[in-house]
């Protein structure tokens, strides 16, 4: 590498808070080859998408490229139902891309594939509400659109949100760090406090531009929250949407800095 509503809670409700103190020290290292993680929030817990969402992950692209458009990051890829953010591969260059419903985010900036992969992290957000869709890289602003307000397409089917895949058979060469979700949608300044030039930021606590801590929905820090061992990566809204690691992927000691 070289690089919810089931659980008795309504869906925009906050969950508690976790502890005050912050630190970053891993992340989740996926080969590519077989391993991902999954939790359990799918169709129905996700019914706030159309109205109002942030998505955001950071990733450290692997050397292995995929011979595929979409480099799934984080979220749901099920037909019409799409709410995830990722990379696609566009020729000899990586475009940030978010997904929300039936209507793609393809952000105009671009990245060579060598850039990509030189071990650099990427913040990469994808957005729907009011305020229209938007995908981020590194806190600006690379895909501006209309919103997404039709709930039909919120979510839909079985598939579980999962992280380092796209479909069963593809999976994603890649450092993961500090993936979440808000039931709100975060407006631009928001999104450049949360890249934070380069350096993640607790997403339980406001401040500066960001205010968005009442709307984390979700927050899978990617081992800070487990000690960096075992097989769970533990919802760190207290909400209970806990990841389960398949086939093995390896805690690591190098994040954002």
């Amino acid at each position: 590498m070289r690089l919810g509503q089931s659980l008795g809670l309504a869906a925009h409700q906050k969950r508690h808070a976790p502890p005050a103190s912050f630190s970053n020290t891993y992340s989740v290292d996926f080969d590519g080859s077989n391993d991902y993680a999954e939790a359990t929030v799918g169709s129905s817990t996700l019914d706030f998408v159309h109205s109002g969402c942030t998505l955001s992950a950071w990733v450290r692209v692997g050397e292995v490229l995929p011979n595929f458009g979409v480099y799934l990051i984080a979220g749901v890829y099920y037909h019409n139902g799409y709410f995830y953010v990722g990379m696609l591969k566009s020729g000899s260059t990586w475009k940030p891309v978010g997904y929300v419903g039936n209507a793609s985010m393809i952000g105009s900036s671009s990245l060579s594939l060598s850039d990509a992969a030189d071990g650099r992290w990427l913040h990469v957000v994808a957005t729907n509400g009011s305020g229209g869709r938007k995908t981020y890289v590194n806190g600006v602003a690379a895909y501006t659109g209309s919103q997404m307000s039709d709930d039909t397409k919120n979510p839909d089917g079985s598939r579980n949100f999962e992280i380092g895949r796209r479909y069963s058979t593809r999976y994603t060469d890649a450092s993961i760090d500090e993936v979440s979700i808000h039931n709100s949608q975060l407006d631009d300044d928001a999104v450049v406090a949360m890249y934070n030039s380069g350096v993640p930021i607790n997403l339980a606590q406001d401040s500066g531009d960001y205010a968005g801590s009442s709307s984390l929905f979700s927050w899978w820090r990617m081992g800070d929250n487990d000690e960096g061992t075992g097989s769970t990566i533990t919802d760190a809204t207290g909400g209970g949407f806990d990841a389960t690691l398949h086939n093995s992927p390896t805690f690591q000691e190098v994040v954002p800095s």
